[in-house]
């Protein structure tokens, strides 16, 4: 899949149509995302993440350049420990953030800072 960056500033967003999800994505895919993707009860919500989870390995590869599938990606929630947080990218410095809404996905990468931070009452 090729995708292409549209820059503003110093943030570099990717945006995908949903049309693009397909199976051949899940080879990039870690076991467990393979595992969340399939647990997904309606087929957008699969899609979504799918497309989601292959975007961000698809950009954090380019940007470190790996494989995507050999990019470790850590969801585990910082409150709880169970693996759905945001997805984090460890021991690279890189911040990414994924959006799924409709009928496309983003990924979002802005060099040393986080990019997409959703603010919650205990983080203000």
């Amino acid at each position: 899949m090729a995708v292409q960056p549209s820059t503003t500033s110093k943030i570099t967003v990717f945006t995908v149509g949903l049309t693009m999800a397909h199976t051949g994505l899940l080879g990039l895919l870690d076991h467990r995302e393979r595992q969340r993707a399939d647990r997904a009860a309606a087929e957008v919500d699969r899609a979504r993440f799918l497309l989601g989870a292959a975007l961000l390995r698809i950009v954090a590869g380019s940007m470190l350049d790996l494989p995507a599938e050999a990019v470790t990606v850590d969801r585990t929630c910082p409150q709880c420990g169970r693996w759905h947080g945001r997805p984090t990218l460890p021991g690279t410095g890189l911040e990414l953030s994924v959006s799924h809404s409709g009928a496309v996905v983003t990924v979002a990468a802005l060099p040393g800072r986080r990019a997409g931070r959703d603010r919650r009452r205990a983080d203000r």
